[in-house]
């Protein structure tokens, strides 16, 4: 219904295009806020993540918490609350 009211046909956008993109768009804030993660901490973990993939591909090996904390100029006590923080989540599993 909120589409509905807030509909400007003088945008030249058909009410069905505007529709989908409102619809999709309070489905995403609905499934965020439900979410016990904040998307900062889903952010840092993320880039996490892919500081261990590429330390560990660029060594050939699997790498410690603390080579990638050095790699990322983060105290060790930063990386460990990412990844206590992100727990349960199902990209960081690997990693707990």
């Amino acid at each position: 219904m909120d589409a509905l009211n807030k509909f400007d046909p003088a945008k030249r956008v058909q009410f069905k295009t505007y529709a989908e993109f409102r619809i999709k768009g309070a489905m995403l804030d609905e499934l965020r806020s439900l979410d016990w993660v904040s998307r900062s901490v889903r952010q840092k973990a993320a880039q996490l993540e892919r500081a261990y993939q590429t330390l560990e591909k660029k060594r050939g090996r699997a790498v410690e918490d603390e080579e990638v904390a050095k790699e990322m100029a983060y105290p060790w006590t930063a990386t460990t609350t990412w990844s206590t923080r992100s727990t349960g989540c199902s990209w960081w599993t690997s990693r707990t």
